[in-house]
């Protein structure tokens, strides 16, 4: 580790992460270390977890009011929301200990908003939630934060955040050793196979440079994300756990360069993965997870298939395959879902009208999306 100790402010950081964006610590990044660009003051560690004390965090509230993860067999009734407290923070021995309570995501984020940073952190995984991921169905029609607070990840770092509607989410499992980039508006970007391990130390680097996320683990790197749909390009940065239990011995937030490129062109990479945990709309329904296979473009899902299972009553063709969650482009939220073979409404009319008053909606929502982002301050 390298310590870097200026007035009013200790900076933190591995060799690794200077080297990653392009040699040593130079003149640039002392400078901003000393003026706190970028609308807050780097902080790192030096003897305790962090130099900014739990107690300035703040809360983050979760708004999808259909959190709670979906059983192997399903259920006979939407399961209730959970109630917070969703999590529990609390300092000990020089670190942070995080429990969470709830099946969502509890988080707390760091004071100040921040853009083009480097977080460093190293984390435990003493506990995982042991819940096996669930992808949504469906589209965006039931709104924002689509898959927000699905099962099947132990540890967070929030980048980005303006609000419950707008951030990125970096998550880990230790149980099945997976990475996920999860956007507010685009859902899962990435899902990644990942070396995390339940009790083991791991240090863990994330660099969001506007449009670039990348992350190393133990100082390999395990993800290169470009968002070229609408990337975030400030606000806070933040920790978070998903009924799981976490130790922080480190946590560090430091003032990086933008990127010196622009995104290379997309190309395109398809492949095929099965997959169980599949769910058929929203985890309010109350419909099992179904096994099916899923389209990957790189480590993006950007559609699944599920052959549907429905009640005669429900005017559904019954055994229907049912392509879900379809992006119609990298990065964009999933715009529609659709009926492949026998109609799902029985041939009725409104399964087409539906689609296309989706694929508006997604559009005008997306417009909307867009226009926000422009006034941080609305």
């Amino acid at each position: 580790m390298r310590v870097i100790s200026l007035p009013g402010t200790v900076v933190v950081m591995a060799v690794t992460t200077l080297v990653a964006q392009g040699g040593a610590a130079g003149p640039g990044l002392l400078a901003d270390a000393r003026t706190g660009q970028g609308g807050a003051a780097e902080v790192a560690a030096a003897g305790p977890w962090c130099a900014v004390p739990l107690a300035e965090w703040v809360a983050s509230p979760t708004t999808d009011p259909c959190t709670e993860a979906m059983t192997p067999e399903g259920t006979a009734t939407p399961a209730p929301p959970p109630a917070p407290p969703f999590g529990e923070w609390k300092e000990e021995g020089g670190g942070l200990l995080a429990r969470g309570l709830a099946n969502c995501w509890s988080t707390r984020l760091l004071p100040g908003e921040r853009q083009e940073v480097g977080v460093t952190t190293r984390f435990t995984v003493l506990k995982s939630s042991g819940m096996a991921r669930q992808l949504p169905g469906g589209c965006m029609r039931w709104g924002f934060r689509w898959g927000e607070n699905l099962p099947g990840w132990d540890v967070g770092v929030v980048l980005g955040y303006q609000g419950p509607l707008s951030f990125y989410r970096l998550q880990l499992s230790a149980a099945r050793g997976e990475l996920a980039l999860w956007d507010a508006d685009g859902g899962f970007l990435q899902l990644i196979p990942c070396p995390v391990e339940l009790g083991r130390p791991h240090d863990l680097t994330v660099r969001w440079q506007g449009a670039r996320l990348s992350a190393d683990l133990d100082g390999k790197t395990v993800m290169d994300y470009w968002d070229r749909s609408l990337p975030r390009l400030r606000g806070r940065v933040g920790l978070a756990v998903w009924k799981s239990e976490v130790r922080f011995d480190r946590f560090g937030a430091v003032k990086l360069d933008a990127p010196a490129s622009s995104p290379p062109p997309h190309v395109p990479a398809f492949r095929l993965e099965p997959s169980g945990n599949l769910l058929q709309g929203h985890p309010a329904f109350t419909v099992k997870p179904y096994s099916g296979v899923i389209v990957f473009d790189g480590y993006e899902p950007i559609c699944h298939f599920v052959q549907l299972v429905a009640e005669e009553d429900d005017n559904y063709s019954a055994n229907s395959l049912l392509q879900e969650a379809v992006k119609l482009k990298p990065g964009w939220r999933a715009a529609y879902y659709t009926f492949i073979g026998p109609n799902g409404l029985n041939g009725g009319w409104r399964w087409p009208l539906l689609v296309l008053l989706e694929c508006l909606r997604g559009w005008l929502l997306r417009c909307r999306s867009s226009v926000l982002s422009m006034f941080p301050k609305l």
